[in-house]
């Protein structure tokens, strides 16, 4: 398993679909960083700097995962050898 792969996820307060992929990565023993873009302004910045539209946004080292969406979050982790 590669521990060098750096997951984070971009969130806001109330969002569903953030809460299902936090849910999703720590199901899967993923460690991630958190960053809200409501409430961190540099996070905030990121987010846009990326061009994203909608949170939740997950980058799993290189790879962007836009939304909650178990297939292509697998996929990436997979890639990264973050899971099995």
């Amino acid at each position: 398993m590669n521990k060098t792969t750096k997951v984070t996820i971009y969130t806001s307060n109330k969002c569903p679909n953030c809460k299902q992929a936090k849910t999703y990565l720590q199901k899967h023993n993923v460690r991630f960083v958190e960053f809200n873009v409501e409430q961190n302004q540099r996070a905030f910045k990121e987010f846009h700097r990326l061009g994203a539209r909608g949170v939740p946004v997950t980058m799993i080292g290189d790879i962007r995962v836009d939304g909650f969406q178990p297939k292509k979050l697998e996929h990436a982790l997979k890639k990264k050898q973050l899971i099995e």
